[in-house]
């Protein structure tokens, strides 16, 4: 009984409800603006890297918080022209020449994904640096970095919501990283542009990371498969990404790497933010890991138990409600998750989107479904380590 847990004058949230971002109160400091520079990767695709640049130079309203670089994986000749087109609206353009992999690699499944893990070591290097020393290996030494891909779209509160997200990293050790990014952000399951959430999930599509977590990462990143291995216990050590309700990033990318994977059932349909959100007039401070437990005890507080949700999906007439359909297994959440078009694969126990357990969605626009998963054993114990003894900030 989540009522039980709930400390003495506390109440759960209403039925078919969420947590509302406040306005920052007049005595609160404002967000200092800081440099935040967004990072470019990009391989032989130079129609989409046009596209992604001239969205990011169209909602870019303050150039000298967020200079441009462009990372090139090759020596494509069209791609170098396109970066080249911009002249000093660019502030970096790097090249990784040399792309050999090992000889028993040559032949292998996949070498592209080893390809763009060396590629990612290469760009972060020459923004973030490549010692631990004051110098480094960096062009420009930054405290963080955004970091896109060639086929994103950003929206136009993109630069917004970094800025008013990047304190966070700063001031929660258990936050890793924030995202642009929804994983279950297709037009059905999500309502209001201003919300944000906590996910143990890195969903990764227009991300912020700090330099010093780039120094912890950078001496054992990867062959490949960079982003799964980010989601590993021993990469995340407890800690969390943020993500909006909505997406900031929208992928047009059909033909890449992974051939497609997911992207006509999961990654198209995500919609992409089109109200601008003014994120730094708003008091975030629901996201830092206390709060947001609390903000969590409260809605499932709220919860109607369903016992799956082909049984909700028969209700007629609901409105304003919340549900939960609890699962024990993998595998009844992969069914209850397909029912309803959430993505249904989990990384390492925990489903996209996952915290504690716990899918967040909107049902039916007036309607809040939790769809929960056990959480894995141990995750707790490491949460309140990590929350005593890692500071990540820079």
């Amino acid at each position: 009984d989540m009522r039980a847990q709930l400390p003495a004058g506390v109440e759960p949230l209403a039925p078919g409800t969420l947590w509302t971002a406040q306005r920052r109160g007049v005595a609160a400091p404002p967000v200092v603006r800081t440099v935040l520079p967004v990072l470019v990767l990009c391989y032989n695709r130079a129609d989409y890297l046009r596209q992604t640049l001239d969205r990011l130079f169209a909602t870019r309203r303050e150039p000298q918080y967020h200079p441009v670089y462009v990372s090139q994986d090759g020596v494509d000749a069209r791609v170098a022209d396109t970066v080249r087109s911009y002249g000093d609206r660019i502030a970096g353009h790097f090249q990784r020449t040399e792309r050999a992999l090992p000889r028993k690699l040559d032949k292998g499944p996949g070498p592209q994904y080893y390809h763009i893990a060396a590629h990612y070591r290469f760009a972060l290097s020459h923004v973030l640096g490549d010692s631990d020393d004051d110098d480094g290996g960096a062009r420009d030494r930054h405290a963080a970095v955004i970091v896109l891909e060639e086929d994103l779209e950003v929206a136009d509160d993109f630069f917004e919501y970094f800025q008013a997200t990047y304190p966070l990293l700063q001031r929660d050790a258990t936050l890793m990283a924030v995202s642009a990014w929804n994983d279950n952000g297709k037009r059905e399951f999500v309502r209001d542009a201003d919300r944000l959430y906590r996910t143990h999930v890195f969903p990764g599509l227009g991300w912020l990371l700090t330099r010093a977590l780039w120094r912890e990462l950078r001496p054992k990143w990867p062959a490949a498969f960079w982003d799964d291995w980010l989601r590993e216990d021993e990469q995340r050590r407890a800690r969390d990404t943020v993500r909006p309700e909505i997406s900031r990033t929208h992928t047009f990318g059909a033909k890449g790497a992974s051939k497609g994977q997911f992207y006509k059932q999961h990654l198209a349909p995500n919609v992409l933010a089109d109200t601008f959100v003014r994120f730094t007039e708003l008091d975030l401070d629901y996201l830092l890991v206390h709060n947001y437990d609390a903000l969590m005890r409260r809605v499932l507080a709220a919860a109607t138990p369903v016992a799956t949700v082909q049984e909700l999906m028969q209700r007629a007439g609901v409105d304003r409600q919340t549900f939960v359909v609890r699962t024990r297994t993998e595998e009844q959440f992969a069914r209850q998750a397909k029912a309803v078009r959430l993505m249904d694969d989990n990384k390492w126990g925990v489903p996209r989107t996952g915290y504690n357990g716990v899918v967040l969605c909107w049902w039916r626009t007036t309607n809040v479904l939790a769809l929960t998963l056990e959480l894995q054993p141990g995750d707790a114990v490491r949460r309140a380590r990590a929350a005593r003894g890692h500071r990540h900030g820079d």
